[in-house]
């Protein structure tokens, strides 16, 4: 399902509530629906990346917004990140092309493709 752009100019504040308002509707939202979302708002494109830890990327080609917008909701607990699969984000028409980390530590970059969601992983401890 493909993410409708906002529309009107829209404080900081107001994105950060929409993006919140977007992943709770929907769940499991990727970095590539979360473009589309925010693209007509704040650069989108840059020379950035999520890292989970060193060469752990989550994505790529961010801008320094972007990167914050997704860091403050996550350090604020209005976001949570997920496990997904390379599947997911084909169907959302994107992907990164380098290997998959396999959840060890690693000296070469690698993909660890997640999704958003607005409740914390089962698995992961407060």
């Amino acid at each position: 399902m493909e993410a409708e752009p906002m529309t009107a100019p829209l404080t900081q504040k107001q994105i950060e509530d929409e993006v919140v308002k977007y992943v709770t509707g929907r769940e499991y939202v990727t970095f590539v629906e979360l473009e589309r979302l925010l693209k007509e708002h704040i650069d989108t494109t840059g020379e950035f990346c999520m890292e989970l830890a060193e060469n752990v990327i989550l994505w790529v080609n961010m801008s320094e917004a972007w990167v914050e917008l997704m860091q403050r909701l996550l350090k604020e607990h209005r976001l949570f990140l997920h496990p997904s699969e390379p599947l997911v984000y084909f169907m959302d028409g994107g992907s990164l092309s380098m290997p998959l980390w396999k959840g060890r530590k690693t000296k070469n970059p690698r993909w660890a493709p997640v999704c958003f969601c607005s409740y914390p992983h089962p698995a992961v401890k407060a």
